[in-house]
Order: structure tokens, then C-alpha cells, then sequence
């Protein structure tokens, strides 16, 4: 992998993916394509403070952290060599990546600020969805970035073994042969002043199909993949 390289995938309307079983190569936009226009909505948000969002508000947060969330992305993705590898030795044909803030540049609908307005993926959250109303948020601050790995064939392998969790975990590979690897990757995280706005965890590499992983994207996912040997 060529370490803090990465694409991010969006949907939106410059980049619609209408194919849902075309290879996931061909789903790669430009980083940060699109996610922008697609990242805000204009609906009315019900309980807490109850207010009509910014869109153009939103769409800005996005764009002034554009800059730390790159640098965020390559210290991760420096860190995450060591796994990247691991897993590769398994299906040299895996890709990899994360999903969330992190990779949308905003917390979802569900994390709004004081005046109703979706947050910065490194901003704080004053409210929370909570059976259907908006409540004051009283949990972690920060961001978090959900990894995940595309194979087949890894995905066939775990089948619908979820020895300990809802979702195939790359952890329960070989018998949990690669526990200390991502648990390495996790220590070297927390232990960056970069990645100082990451919400303390667990390192969890969750396992999609290709056609699974199109489907997410399909439904406005923001994915951002590492790039791995011939596709630098």
C-alpha cells in the first residue's frame, strides 16, 4: 500500500453508481468527490431543537475540514500497513478502507449541534436521535472511522460465523491469528497526536462482499479505500 493514499466513494449526482454488480474498482471517485453535496439535508429535524438545517452550513464544515481530515487519513493509513498486509497474505485480491464521519466529513442525521445542524466529523455534538426526538447527548465526543475489508473470498470463508459480533469480523480469520495485528494497530493509533480526536475502541476489521459493499455505496455510503499494490 502506498502509505495515506486513499479515494473515497460517495453517491451523488456526479457520481451515481447504477450498476450494482460492476466490479468495485469502478466505483473509485476522486477523494472527497461529490460527498459534499450529498453530505447535507434540508429536511425539518423533529424534537431537540427542532430548527430547518443549514445545508450550505453544512456543506462548509465539510470543506474546512478537508485539509485535517487528509492528514487525518494518511496517519491512519500509515498504521494500517501492518494489517493491510496481514489480510493481504490471505486474498491478495481484498481491498480495504473506512466508513463514517470520517469518511463523510460529517456525523450522521442523527448527531445535530445546538442549532440543528449536522456536526463536523471532529466537531462536538449537543444532540442526540433517540426514539424519534432529539435529546441533549451526553456520550463521547470525537470521531471514529469503521474499517472494513472487500473479498469474496474472506467473506465466504467467515460465512455466517459472528462468533462475536453481528457482522463478519476479519478477527475471527485463522482462528483469530491476526487479533494482535489489529490490536498493534489500535495501540498505534491512540498513540498518535494526530489521531488525538479519535474515540477510544476496539480495532475492527468488518468483512463485505463486493456486491454487499455496492449495495452500502448504492445507498450513499462515503467509503474512503486505501489503495494497495497495482493500483497506486
Amino acid at each position: 500500500m502506498k502509505p495515506g493514499v486513499a479515494k473515497s466513494l460517495t453517491r451523488s449526482a456526479a457520481s451515481m453508481v447504477t450498476d450494482l454488480a460492476a466490479p468495485i474498482d469502478s466505483l473509485i471517485a476522486p477523494m472527497g468527490g461529490g460527498s459534499r453535496v450529498a453530505a447535507a439535508s434540508g429536511q425539518r429535524r423533529t424534537g431537540g431543537p427542532g430548527l430547518v438545517p443549514n445545508t450550505a452550513l453544512e456543506i462548509e464544515r465539510v470543506l474546512q475540514g478537508d485539509a485535517s481530515r487528509a492528514r487525518i487519513v494518511g496517519e491512519i493509513g500509515r498504521a494500517a500497513q501492518p494489517s493491510i498486509d496481514a489480510l493481504l497474505r490471505l486474498d491478495p485480491n481484498a481491498q480495504f478502507g473506512f466508513r463514517g464521519s470520517l469518511a463523510s466529513g460529517l456525523k450522521g442525521e442523527h448527531k445535530i449541534d445546538v442549532n440543528g445542524n449536522r456536526v463536523a466529523f471532529d466537531g462536538d455534538v449537543a444532540f442526540r436521535l433517540k426514539s424519534g426526538r432529539y435529546e441533549p447527548y451526553s456520550g463521547p465526543q470525537g470521531y471514529d472511522a469503521d474499517f472494513f475489508v472487500v473479498s469474496n473470498k474472506l467473506a465466504a470463508q467467515l460465512g455466517s460465523s459472528r462468533s462475536r459480533n453481528f457482522f463478519l469480523d476479519a478477527a475471527d480469520l485463522n482462528n483469530g491469528a491476526l487479533v494482535p495485528v489489529f490490536d498493534a494497530f489500535g495501540r498505534s493509533m491512540q498513540a498518535n497526536p494526530v489521531l488525538s480526536g479519535m474515540k477510544p475502541g476496539d480495532t475492527t476489521f468488518r468483512v463485505w462482499s463486493q456486491d454487499a459493499m455496492a449495495r452500502k455505496l448504492q445507498a450513499g455510503d462515503a467509503q474512503i479505500y486505501f489503495l494497495t499494490g497495482g493500483r497506486q
